[in-house]
């Protein structure tokens, strides 16, 4: 704090959040492009089942990427840029509420117990998988 009582901010901790925000930036892009290329090439039946795919994928790999541990600047590009951007809870969401207006509940509750149980099983073979291959190292 300086002597007027506010917090200052050095250049080199502006520089570094800069740098985070910019992996962010960078792989949240990345990520959202690989979703788009993804989902643009099923028919609308399928794009539930394709979402569905890439959230577990997307679970699959932060659950590695937790188990690694990454320093803040890697998980800034990799966990919540490049996972972020590739995952969509908004899509599964809007998949569901097209399912309950469609008249289909059981779809939309199979959508949602998949999607869920998927997920945090992905997370969990992730977390294993990246235990496994480097340090382990408690969550």
């Amino acid at each position: 704090m300086s002597a007027s009582g506010s917090t200052t901010t050095s250049s080199a901790d502006r520089a570094t959040t800069a740098d985070r925000l910019a992996r962010v930036a960078v792989g949240g892009a990345i990520g959202t492009l690989v979703r788009h290329a993804a989902l643009s090439t099923t028919s609308d039946t399928a794009d539930q089942w394709t979402l569905l795919a890439i959230n577990g994928v997307g679970s699959l790999i932060i659950g590695i990427l937790a188990a690694r541990r990454l320093e803040p600047e890697r998980w800034a590009l990799a966990a919540t840029g490049f996972c972020g951007g590739l995952t969509s809870f908004s899509t599964f969401c809007l998949a569901v509420a097209r399912s309950l207006d469609a008249g289909d509940p059981l779809q939309a509750t199979g959508n949602v117990l998949a999607t869920t149980g998927i997920a945090v099983g992905a997370v969990g073979i992730g977390t294993i998988i990246g235990r496994r291959r480097g340090t382990e190292r408690p969550l």
